[in-house]
């Protein structure tokens, strides 16, 4: 059997007190199949999440990113490859007819 990491991924304690805050919520005789099957559960979802990047990624164009950009997209439910663009400003009225100056300039005019 392998032998834990010496320290935890960034994120695993919030994890397991979110876990056992849960499984407050199961009977107590029922808490170790609950968390059993609910493991069990998370394992697959991860297990096909990262099949169906593996498969987004080789189908992504030669590009550098793209794979990375295409993994994350399936991972996330999204079929654009492109990067998230930014909201574009409205374009401003276009400029008429400059107004007259009503101040009178040396020269008459």
């Amino acid at each position: 059997m392998a032998s834990p990491p010496s320290t935890p991924p960034r994120g695993t304690r919030t994890l397991v007190k979110a876990i056992l805050a849960a499984l407050e919520a199961v009977p107590e005789v029922n808490r170790k199949a609950a968390f059993r099957h609910a493991s069990m559960a998370v394992r697959e979802k991860l297990i096909a999440q990262s099949e169906k990047a593996k498969a987004a990624s080789r189908q992504a164009p030669a590009v550098p990113g793209a794979k990375r950009r295409a993994a994350v997209a399936a991972i996330r439910g999204s079929s654009s490859l492109k990067r998230p663009t930014r909201a574009k400003a409205a374009p401003e009225a276009p400029a008429g007819r400059a107004r007259r100056s009503s101040v009178l300039l040396p020269g008459g005019t």
